[in-house]
């Protein structure tokens, strides 16, 4: 085993994938994670959280990442044609960023968005949590300002913006999204 005082958490995580497999270690991620926020909103919050739900919450959203990935994954190996199920580049000299939310009760909304270049090489990614109650269609639209906001904070010029949202945008696709080319 690793020595206390020379291995970060990485090691000993990368340890733990090693001996006992992915799916093992997702729930020692998942524990690890759920100690760490509740030691600190006992220390810095004086709250005493459900570590289960914390444990929970945190698979869930590990889950719906590993869906989320392989759903947006680009390969050059890929047919030409393309759905909007799938992720597919921008024009040559732009950043494509997707973004997305979840509303959750009693959570609030959580914001993310990925920044891809024309190859599909992941830029920059970013994600928040937004505390307060919000219907789905505001939180995508958060999502999508939040997004363009880091953007602009970047330089970025010429972006293309996706999203799975309906109503974010009068632009909206009949087979499936949202697609603006944006010049910021």
């Amino acid at each position: 085993m690793l020595q206390a005082e020379d291995a970060s958490f990485f090691s000993y995580a990368t340890r733990v994938a090693d001996l006992c497999g992915w799916e093992k270690s997702k729930v020692f991620l998942a524990m690890a994670w759920a100690c760490w926020v509740s030691r600190n909103k006992r220390i810095m919050a004086n709250e005493d959280p459900n570590m289960e739900l914390l444990v929970n919450g945190f698979l869930k959203m590990l889950t719906d990442y590993q869906e989320y990935s392989r759903q947006v994954s680009f390969s050059p190996h890929q047919s030409d044609t393309h759905s909007f199920d799938s992720w597919f580049p921008p024009p040559p000299g732009y950043i494509k960023i997707n973004s997305d939310a979840a509303v959750i009760k009693g959570f609030g909304a959580g914001l993310g968005w990925v920044a891809r270049d024309v190859r599909g090489n992941v830029v920059e990614i970013g994600c928040k949590r937004q505390a307060g109650v919000y219907m789905v269609d505001l939180a995508e639209a958060m999502a999508a300002r939040f997004a363009l906001l880091h953007a602009q904070t970047r330089g970025w010029k010429k972006v293309v913006i996706e999203s799975d949202s309906l109503s974010s945008s009068p632009s909206y696709n009949p087979e499936g999204g949202v697609r603006h080319i944006l010049m910021l």
